[in-house]
């Protein structure tokens, strides 16, 4: 395969769990002892609007209506609109949502489940992250990533207010079920294709959306067309409706590709329509006869796209052209029917989707008019657009990352995209997420192997800062497969090692040393002196967390040494973090000292300052200060510790170092004043919905005298 090369040559270690990798931490740090109130968490409003086209269910809204007015007082309405594709589950759910958005004034909800995406549906914990960011968490700290804890954090924000969850897509009640709400002030709505019946014993009502009557659909197709266009032939449009199956996606194709051919008879779109015998593709066909020939082409093409909705940027690159020409043709498709509008994404812009049935039309005039090639090229030169921009996010948001090679199949055609600063490029990486999995798996069919092992690397960022540790797991076990086939041992290294790392978050310790120490030997063969540093490191931190503090020490000695002979003063550093809380441990006090002073310092000289790993080593400092019995200086700088935290921001070490506040209130036999410090880092990790932490402190709590 042919393939351009970038080289971006960093030094760069991984994070381990008590210190944290690559992050980029701009700006001076403000210490205040006085924390602002935070600011008011966001209403969402994110249903889409209602077209002035909108015809007809008033019955169906009726029906719903009582689904509302039968729930029990004690259980959320569950309502479950079903029906073939093109029924118009989804306007209908929209449509019945604004007319109650008075009564769930906590905010509407809108997630899409994608059982009929590429790429199959969406899996539960990255729903339930994306409804807790939408209700204003994760911003200043990690959403928990085991699903349990999701669900609980869910909970506990639904019981605080009413509010309204529209569910798109549904595959399974599996889906569906970790998302309800437990108390009876919310309303969930979903729509699925076919009937969920594990979901009849959480009180689900299904309402099947039947076919339009006759005069729902000619109301459609006159609204569409105006009245002195629908009455040139009221029969010809009947035999049109019939040919849609009166189903509202076919008669808006049908209807929007008249509108735009004025003069076309409407008993020869009759009878082209009833030549054919799938409703959509029929519709389908006919509103492509009527496209432009760079907007026919353009269609044709952007079905090679392997993701679950579609963007003016990834669709500029996948069909070669300007994002601004992509932009007008998705808009006009959109026009046409032959796209749904999204809504707008942060970080994308306008969004889209191409229903299945389209789709595969969209596929099969491909293959006829352009080759199967065409295709390819179009996927790929996707394929490279993904991997250039988060290639691009990782560089400013990661410089301590280390920098591999990349490999594109063709040049950029469309203008990239750029990013203002750090908040754009982790927007833009984390609302491209659920695009990863179908992107390899197309990759892997193409035998582009390079590709899949190299956007789980330049999506690094993501999995550090956002800590999506169940993708975060899938993805290395897929990019590590994928740098064996490429026979890349440098990718096998890093690939072993990021691995290693979101396995020690999940406390599958045993699991993160098989691939440390497979990174070990690869680098040892290699002679690869940053890899042996990195990695020896890597097996310490993984002892560390695993509380095998005696056989964790000679690994954090070694990679101290290793670092220092390299001059990579901040590896070095977050091995002497970790070392000095050994040391504190074993009441070595003056090489705790000595060792966490030397690293916050260095991490704090270095040329991108690492703030948020020099204040754990302050915090760490204040631990050991109060080991030692030294009272007032362990305060002192706990204290500036937490404003540290507060100020970056990391929520959930401002939590912590809350609570070593309460233990060195404890050595000082302050207990009162302990108890109000864990009653207060209680609260911060309930907020956080860190269930380990709430649980842990909880018993300390009742375990009190």
């Amino acid at each position: 395969m042919s393939g351009d090369h970038t080289h971006n040559r960093m030094s760069g270690s991984t994070v381990h769990g008590a210190a944290v990798q690559a992050g980029r931490i701009d700006g001076g740090v403000h210490i205040h002892h006085v924390a602002s109130e935070p600011p008011a968490r966001p209403v969402p409003r994110q249903l889409r609007p209602v077209p002035a086209t909108w015809t007809d269910r008033d019955q169906s809204i009726a029906d719903l209506g009582q689904v509302v007015a039968a729930s029990p007082d004690f259980a959320s309405p569950l309502a479950v609109i079903t029906g073939p594709g093109g029924a118009g589950k989804r306007a209908l759910a929209h449509r019945w949502a604004h007319t109650l958005t008075g009564s769930y004034p906590g905010g509407q909800l809108v997630t899409d489940l994608r059982a009929t995406a590429p790429g199959g549906a969406a899996p539960t914990t990255e729903t339930l992250r994306t409804l807790l960011r939408a209700l204003g968490h994760g911003t200043d700290a990690h959403l928990p990533w085991q699903q349990d804890e999701l669900e609980a954090m869910l909970r506990s924000e639904a019981a605080g207010r009413r509010l309204l969850l529209v569910l798109e897509d549904a595959a399974t009640a599996d889906q569906v079920t970790p998302l309800l709400p437990a108390g009876p002030d919310c309303l969930v709505i979903v729509t699925s294709r076919t009937a969920l019946p594990g979901l009849t014993a959480h009180g689900a009502v299904h309402h099947h959306l039947a076919p339009f009557a006759p005069q729902a659909s000619r109301a459609l197709l006159t609204r569409i067309l105006g009245p002195e266009r629908a009455g040139e032939d009221p029969d010809a449009l009947d035999r049109i409706a019939d040919a849609c199956g009166h189903l509202p996606r076919p008669l808006a194709l049908a209807a929007a590709d008249l509108a735009h051919t004025p003069r076309r008879p409407l008993p020869a779109a009759a009878r082209a329509a009833a030549d054919r015998t799938d409703r959509t593709v029929t519709a389908a066909a006919t509103a492509y006869g009527a496209l432009p020939d760079g907007a026919a082409r353009f269609y044709r093409l952007i079905a090679a796209v392997p993701a679950p909705d579609l963007d003016a940027s990834a669709t500029a690159a996948a069909t070669r052209i300007s994002t601004g020409e992509a932009r007008a043709h998705l808009r006009l498709l959109a026009d046409r029917a032959l796209l749904e509008r999204a809504g707008d994404v942060p970080g994308r812009g306008e969004v889209y989707r191409m229903p299945p049935e389209i789709r595969r039309h969209a596929r099969q005039t491909a293959a006829a008019a352009d080759g199967p090639a065409a295709a390819d090229t179009a996927t790929l030169s996707y394929l490279d657009h993904l991997l250039r921009t988060a290639t691009r996010a990782e560089r400013l948001l990661a410089p301590h990352h280390r920098e591999l090679p990349r490999t594109y199949h063709h040049p950029p055609a469309a203008e990239e995209v750029e990013f203002a600063d750090p908040d754009a490029a982790r927007t833009w990486l984390r609302a491209h997420l659920p695009a990863l999995q179908p992107a390899k798996d197309t990759a892997r069919r193409l035998r582009a192997h390079a590709f899949r092992w190299q956007i789980t690397h330049a999506f690094w960022p993501l999995w550090q800062l956002d800590r999506p540790i169940d993708a975060w797991i899938v993805h290395h076990e897929d990019g590590s497969e994928a740098a064996r086939r490429c026979a890349d041992p440098q990718a096998q290294r890093e690939m072993a090692s990021s691995l290693a790392l979101g396995l020690t978050y999940a406390q599958r310790y045993d699991d993160a040393l098989e691939q440390y120490r497979l990174a070990l030997a690869l680098a040892q063969t290699a002679g690869d002196s940053e890899g042996i540093a990195q990695y020896t490191a890597g097996l310490g931190a993984v002892l560390h967390d695993a509380g095998r503090l005696v056989l964790a020490a000679p690994y954090l000695d070694a990679a101290i040494d290793l670092y220092d002979e390299l001059g990579h003063p901040r590896g070095a550093a977050l091995a002497r973090t970790m070392a000095g809380s050994i040391a504190a441990t074993r009441r070595d006090f003056t090489t705790a000292h000595q060792l966490l002073d030397r690293a916050r310092r260095d991490l704090l000289a270095l040329p991108h300052p690492d703030r948020r790993n020099a204040a754990r080593a302050l915090a760490r400092s204040g631990e050991t200060h109060s080991l030692q019995g030294d009272h007032d200086q362990a305060q002192h700088l706990l204290f500036q510790a937490r404003d540290e935290f507060t100020t970056i921001p990391d929520a959930h070490w401002a939590a912590r170092a809350t609570e070593y506040l309460g233990q060195a209130d404890d050595r000082a036999g302050h207990h009162d004043q302990a108890t109000a410090r864990y009653r207060d880092s209680l609260d911060q990790y309930e907020a956080l919905g860190s269930t380990r932490d709430v649980d842990r402190l909880r018993h300390h709590l009742r375990a009190r005298p």
